[in-house]
């Protein structure tokens, strides 16, 4: 048995594709986004409270 790199040569389908790393303002963006929709959420979730829906 060949080491993993013979492996992965012959089945190129199976080889682990290295991570992308994320460019800084994408990065900075997307943790933007994230705190963003934490923020809506947390609105909802005291106008809900604070009006509840009439069951």
């Amino acid at each position: 048995m060949g080491d993993w790199s013979d492996f992965f040569e012959d089945h190129p389908e199976y080889a682990p594709t290295p991570e992308p790393k994320p460019h800084p303002l994408e990065q900075a963006a997307e943790q933007k986004r994230r705190s963003h929709a934490q923020e809506i959420q947390d609105m909802v979730k005291r106008a809900m409270k604070e009006h509840p829906t009439r069951g």
